[in-house]
């Protein structure tokens, strides 16, 4: 039986993809991963990890560790810092105290 084909969000035709068989604490890892990401990081995150991990045939637990964590540094966008003295809040507090 011939693998029926799709087409990709750019159109690109492929086949359909084989399934990743990872080991739970590996699920663990690439979950625990995707929590701080936001929505679209998270599919960029996902799908690099399966461009990254296709066609690999034995994947362990500390490969998937340490691809997880490249992709994750390579992804993640931190937080936009405000512009808020350190003491603000506790002044506020000491100012409502008295």
């Amino acid at each position: 039986m011939k693998p029926q084909a799709y087409r990709t969000a750019w159109g690109f035709a492929m086949s359909s993809p084989r399934p990743l068989a990872l080991s739970d604490v590996a699920i663990a890892q690439v979950m625990s991963a995707c929590r701080p990401l936001s929505n679209t990081d998270r599919s960029r995150f996902i799908e690099l990890l399966a461009a990254r991990l296709n066609g690999k045939r034995e994947l362990g637990d500390g490969e998937v560790y340490r691809l997880v964590r490249e992709l994750q540094r390579e992804v993640f966008a931190y937080p936009v810092k405000i512009d808020v003295p350190p003491d603000h809040f506790r002044e506020r507090k000491l100012e409502r105290q008295r």
